[in-house]
């Protein structure tokens, strides 16, 4: 009588080892051919353009308005790109507290300055108090506000 055989003993005890092996010696030879691979003499190089971007402002972090209905409070900034990237440059306010609700805010200033020649841009940032709301409970309060400038290399 033959035997019969048993395909799962075979695949543990056989093919299972065969299997390893045959792996464990393939990356044992790619490390030994990874040894002779001839190199090659280029040299290559890059250079990042540089990013100087200076402000010169009357602005600081976050400041106290001072203003009174019908008036307005100009702060300039001059922006100078020494750098070799053009820049594209966003002025604009958020009230950090709400005690003076009839300030009127300008839209976002955004201009672009050119690369390498110091562009220069002056840019003047009006608050106003809108002169038809003069209610007596917002005297003497004070507002703070926090003008944000944001530079961005565009190209």
């Amino acid at each position: 009588m033959g035997k019969i055989i048993n395909y799962r003993r075979l695949f543990i005890y056989i093919i299972t080892p065969l299997l390893f092996l045959t792996l464990l010696t393939s990356c044992l030879l790619s490390g030994l051919y990874a040894k002779y691979v001839s190199g090659s003499g280029n040299l290559d190089s890059a250079r990042v353009a540089t990013y100087d971007m200076s402000v010169t402002n009357e602005i600081q972090e976050s400041f106290a308005v001072s203003i009174l209905p019908g008036q307005s409070v100009d702060y300039v900034c001059n922006f100078i790109n020494n750098g070799e990237t053009a820049m594209r440059c966003t002025v604009y306010a958020v009230k950090i507290t709400d005690e003076i609700p009839h300030l009127i805010f300008p839209e976002p200033v955004w201009y672009e300055l050119s690369a390498n020649g110091g562009a220069e841009n002056n840019v003047t940032y009006t608050i106003t108090w809108d002169e038809t709301k003069t209610d007596e409970q917002y005297a003497g309060r004070v507002e703070l506000i926090k003008i944000i400038i944001r530079a961005e290399q565009i190209d």
